[in-house]
């Protein structure tokens, strides 16, 4: 997965580990992530921003939720109303949260610090939001939607106690641009980006129609339906989204211009389950298509289930289960 990482969030996981290690903490936890997103991370940061969740407020909110020793006075120097902040709290987890005993940490001990497992879960979930986005790299913005889609009771409590709502940062960080730059990118001259939207990903193709027979069927078992778009294109949404005339654009095609070449990229499409992988590979190979990669589980996840085809323009379409909880 990490390879997927444009440079901003690289520097997120490296200001997430400062503040596990500022803890002395045994985990990499959420929670650490999220100061790590505000402390360097592009789009991310902004949005956090946006609603005063500075770096230093989280790290403040992030002590006072994982504290087992909560000091009014000292926070109220700090500009936090522990009263207030207790009030939010309670009427939302219940009497006594901020109260109940916290794990006790061994101390730092200076070697490999662990990922805790709702901190790999929002790492997956990242990679599901850039997926959904109409993106194969992960920028610190998608980390922080990943954050705020996995359960977990301290990022819950500390935006509780900020008096931040889950959705409203969401359609914020969904506001901010970003740039999709990443080391190790495909170089230029093989492979050339995508044009994109807030729909989707665009391919330009040769024939529209032999493209949308292949697509219908490959994309059929993710669970993705075609529907009629202006000029002659081609849409495909969610299933549910086609039925009831709504439902955000996943993929397009449409028709390259005279004397222009069709697209010539590689993306990945999400899989609800293995079997759908499966029956993606083997609607690819009934339509005439080459295999690239037989359906196996990516050498850089440990979990999940992938496999690769080539569409009727020679691009690589990746059908990706994660193998997390459901969307």
């Amino acid at each position: 997965m990490f390879e997927r990482f444009t440079d901003d969030a690289r520097a997120v996981m490296t200001a997430g580990l400062g503040e596990v290690q500022r803890r002395q903490a045994a985990a990499y936890t959420p929670a650490d992530l999220l100061v790590g997103v505000a402390s360097a991370g592009a789009r991310g940061q902004a949005a956090l921003a946006r609603h005063d969740l500075t770096a230093d407020r989280l790290r403040e909110l992030h002590d006072l939720v994982d504290s087992d020793d909560l000091d009014a006075d000292a926070l109220g120097r700090i500009g936090i109303d522990l009263d207030a902040v207790r009030r939010n709290v309670e009427s939302v987890f219940g009497r006594g949260a901020l109260n109940r005993r916290r794990r006790q940490r061994p101390g730092s001990g200076g070697g490999h610090v662990p990922f805790a497992p709702a901190a790999k879960k929002a790492l997956e979930l990242a990679l599901r939001e850039a997926l959904q986005g109409g993106s194969n790299h992960i920028d610190s913005g998608f980390i922080l939607l990943g954050l705020l889609r996995v359960d977990d009771a301290q990022i819950a409590q500390m935006l509780v106690a900020a008096e931040v709502a889950v959705p409203a940062l969401q359609q914020t960080v969904r506001a901010e641009p970003w740039a999709r730059h990443v080391a190790g990118d495909e170089p230029a001259s093989a492979m050339r980006t995508p044009s994109t939207s807030l729909s989707g990903l665009q391919l330009t193709v040769r024939s529209v129609d032999e493209s949308k027979s292949f697509y219908d069927a490959v994309l059929e078992p993710l669970g993705l339906a075609p529907v009629a778009e202006p000029a002659g294109a081609v849409g495909y949404v969610d299933a549910s989204g086609a039925a009831g005339g709504g439902g955000r654009t996943v993929l397009r095609l449409a028709a390259a211009g005279a004397g222009a070449a069709p697209s010539a990229v590689a993306f990945t499409l999400m899989s609800p389950d293995r079997a759908a992988v499966q029956a993606f590979r083997n609607a690819a190979v009934l339509a005439g298509a080459d295999v690239l990669n037989e359906p196996h589980r990516p050498a850089d996840a440990s979990s999940g289930w992938s496999s690769r085809v080539r569409d009727p323009d020679g691009n690589a379409v990746e059908a990706l289960y994660l193998g997390v909880g459901a969307a």
